[in-house]
């Protein structure tokens, strides 16, 4: 009798732990999404960050409404998307633009005076699959009455899209540098490129092609070449407020090889204002 009232104890007992787990686990699969929680997912539909703090929190407090929570975030980034592509695709080539511009000036005297300003803009405007892009840039300085740099520069480049990672490039250039002893440049160049790394907080990417260019002399002499050219660029988000960026380029062939490279650290200061640390060779 003791066995027999032992084995129908542990029946009782697996039943009532089956009943025990079984309740809890059909209570969560039940639970519909609160109200309040898809509203909070409505209001930060169009911020990844913010959609994605709301969903991870919204997952955690209540586990049994997972699915729903992932068919809202999917529906919502579906239209936000479709907002966007459309918007994009209504834009003529004027609109859609950002862009930002620096300056510093700087005079100094003594055993010697010294005044120089630089000078630069860039704009940008991104479409479904087209990225264009133009870069305008002016230095000048002169030390004792002497010219001891002047460089201009304006710049025209676009990307289109093949893949989120895959792209092809084109651009045209024009440069006046008497100081490297020509008085105007101009470049053209095609070619294809590859995002190496291309997440919110890093993007590299490399490309390359054939190019062509035109160099006028100050000697009075005028070239043109056949060359290739390889770039590479890197946007580094270090902080909210602070980014790291570097612009290469090399021209390799003709009379002469031409690398250019420029690393900026960009710290906003306030609103759209930022403090900027560069250096150019």
């Amino acid at each position: 009798m003791t066995q027999i009232r032992c084995t129908k104890t542990v029946r009782q007992f697996a039943l009532l732990a089956g009943m025990t787990l079984a309740v809890p686990t059909a209570a969560v699969a039940a639970e519909p999404l609160p109200a309040g929680v898809a509203a909070m997912l409505d209001a930060a539909a169009g911020d990844p960050a913010a959609m994605k703090m709301v969903a991870d929190i919204a997952r955690k407090a209540h586990p049994g409404s997972v699915a729903d929570v992932d068919a809202k975030v999917a529906a919502l980034a579906a239209t936000t998307e479709a907002a966007r592509v459309a918007k994009l695709e209504s834009q003529g080539f004027s609109e859609g633009w950002s862009g930002e511009g620096s300056i510093g000036i700087f005079n100094s005297t003594g055993n010697t005076t010294s005044t120089g300003i630089a000078a630069g803009a860039k704009l940008a405007k991104d479409g479904v699959r087209w990225r264009n892009t133009i870069i305008a840039q002016a230095d000048y300085q002169k030390q004792d009455g002497v010219i001891t740099k002047e460089r201009y520069f304006l710049g025209y480049d676009v990307n289109y899209n093949f893949s989120p990672r895959f792209f092809a490039v084109g651009l045209l250039s024009w440069e006046r540098d008497r100081i490297a002893g020509f008085s105007s440049r101009f470049s053209e160049g095609l070619g294809l490129g590859y995002r190496l790394v291309d997440s919110p907080s890093l993007t590299v990417s490399l490309e390359g092609g054939p190019a062509l260019r035109q160099t006028s002399f100050l000697t009075g002499e005028d070239n043109s070449s056949i060359t290739a050219r390889a770039a590479g660029n890197l946007l580094w988000t270090i902080a909210s407020t602070t980014t790291l960026s570097e612009r290469a380029s090399y021209f390799i062939g003709g009379e002469s090889n031409t690398l250019t490279s420029e690393t900026a650290l960009t710290t906003k200061v306030y609103g759209g204002l930022s403090a900027r640390l560069s250096f150019f060779i």
